[in-house]
C-alpha cells in the first residue's frame, strides 16, 4: 500500500493493485513468479506482471482478467553464448545501455504508470529500478528473489577490468529501497559483501567501509576468513592501518590468504614486517602445500621489497628454497620481488 496511507488503511483489504517486476532474463523467474500471481489473483486482487520474458509464460498457465501484461525490457539479465558460457563485458556494456544511460526516462515513466494503476505494492523479482521507482512513486516495495544483480554483476567487474564498476554501486542502491526482502532458497551468500569492499578499495572510500564493516559486526554471528581477510585487504589499502591489525587480531580462524593481507597492508603503509615474519613460526601457521608457499613467500617478499629490507628478503628466500627446493616457480618470483629493492644489493 502507499506510505502515505499506511497508518490509516488496514492490511487486510479485500482487493489490492500489485506492481509485480520480472526480470527477462531466462524463463526461471517468470516461471516461480506464475505461481505466485495466481495465489494473488485468487486471492481477489488485480496483478499487473511488468517483463521482458514472453506473454505465454504467464497467459499460458493464467487466464484472468486480473491479470496485466506490460512487455518492459529494465534489465537484461546476462549475455551468454550458450547455457553455460557467459560474456561478462557484454553483459555489463547490455546493462548499461538499458537501464544505465535513460535511467531518467525509465523512472519518469514509471513512476507515472504506477499511479495511474493506483499500485498499492511493487514487487521486484529483482529488477533494480523497479524499487527506486516505487519509493519515489510513495509506494512500499518487497523484493522475492534468492539473489541479486548487484552480487552477480560483481564478479562480472571483476573479471571485466575497470569497466561499468558503476553499475554495481547502483544496482546496491537501487535495492536499498526496498522495505522487505522474501528471500527464496538457494540464495547467495555473502560474497557481495567482499566484491564491495573490493570495489571501495579502488576508490578510497573509508566511510563506506566502515559502514559496511558495522553492518557486519551486527548481522554476523562471526567475521569469516574471507570476510575478515577482505576488511585487512580494505584498511590496508586505504590507509586505516590500525583497523587492520585489528580486525587480524580479532580473527579466531586465520589462513594464509589473511596472513597476506595482514603482510601486505603493513607493508604499503611503511611499517616493519619483522615481527610479523617472526610470529609466522609460532602462530600455528603452517604450510602443507606448495602453493600455499607460493602464494605466501611471493607476498612477503614483495612486502620485503616496499621497504627496502634486503637480508630479510633473502633470508626468507633462503627458507623457502630449503624446504621446497623443487619448486622452481617460487624461486622466480621471489626474485622478481627482490629485484625491487635495490638491484645492485641483489647482484652484489
Amino acid at each position: 500500500m502507499r506510505i502515505e496511507e499506511c497508518e490509516g488503511v488496514s492490511a487486510s483489504r479485500k482487493h489490492l493493485v500489485f506492481a509485480y517486476y520480472v526480470t527477462g532474463h531466462g524463463f526461471g523467474h517468470a516461471t516461480r513468479v506464475v505461481e505466485v500471481v495466481r495465489n494473488l489473483i485468487l486471492a481477489g486482487h488485480d496483478v499487473h506482471v511488468v517483463t521482458g520474458a514472453p506473454d505465454f509464460v504467464f497467459t499460458s498457465e493464467i487466464q484472468s482478467p486480473r491479470l496485466f501484461i506490460r512487455k518492459v525490457l529494465l534489465d537484461c539479465g546476462a549475455v551468454q553464448a550458450d547455457a553455460l558460457t557467459v560474456d561478462r563485458l557484454a553483459s555489463l556494456e547490455k546493462y548499461s545501455e538499458t537501464a544505465v544511460k535513460p535511467r531518467e526516462s525509465i523512472l519518469a515513466t514509471e513512476i507515472e504508470w504506477l499511479n495511474s494503476i493506483k499500485a498499492d505494492l511493487v514487487v521486484s523479482d529483482v529488477v533494480p529500478v523497479a524499487c527506486r521507482a516505487a519509493a519515489d512513486a510513495g509506494i512500499r516495495s518487497v523484493c522475492v528473489t534468492n539473489f541479486s544483480w548487484d552480487f552477480i554483476y560483481a564478479e562480472y567487474v571483476m573479471a571485466a577490468g575497470n569497466h561499468h564498476r558503476s553499475i554495481v554501486w547502483q544496482i546496491a542502491e537501487d535495492y536499498s529501497h526496498c522495505e522487505f526482502l522474501i528471500r527464496l532458497p538457494g540464495f547467495c551468500p555473502r560474497m557481495l559483501l567482499m566484491y564491495l569492499l573490493l570495489y571501495l578499495d579502488e576508490r578510497g572510500v573509508l566511510c563506506m567501509g566502515k559502514q559496511i564493516h558495522g553492518y557486519i559486526g551486527r548481522n554476523e554471528p562471526c567475521v569469516t576468513v574471507f570476510i575478515g581477510t577482505a576488511l585487512i585487504d580494505f584498511y590496508g589499502k586505504v590507509g586505516c592501518l590500525s583497523n587492520a591489525i585489528k580486525v587480524y587480531n580479532q580473527m579466531v580462524v586465520k589462513k594464509i590468504c589473511t596472513w597476506n593481507a595482514i603482510i601486505s597492508s603493513l607493508a604499503n603503509n611503511g611499517r616493519e614486517v619483522g615481527a610479523w615474519f617472526d610470529a609466522r613460526t609460532t602462530s600455528g601457521v603452517l604450510f602443507a602445500k606448495k602453493f600455499l608457499l607460493i602464494a605466501d613467500s611471493s607476498r612477503n617478499l614483495l612486502g620485503c621489497s616496499l621497504l627496502g629490507l634486503i637480508s630479510l628478503g633473502c633470508s626468507y628466500l633462503d627458507d623457502s628454497n630449503l624446504f621446497y627446493n623443487s619448486c622452481l616457480y617460487i624461486s622466480l618470483f621471489c626474485f622478481r620481488c627482490l629485484l625491487f629493492m635495490h638491484l645492485e644489493d641483489v647482484i652484489t
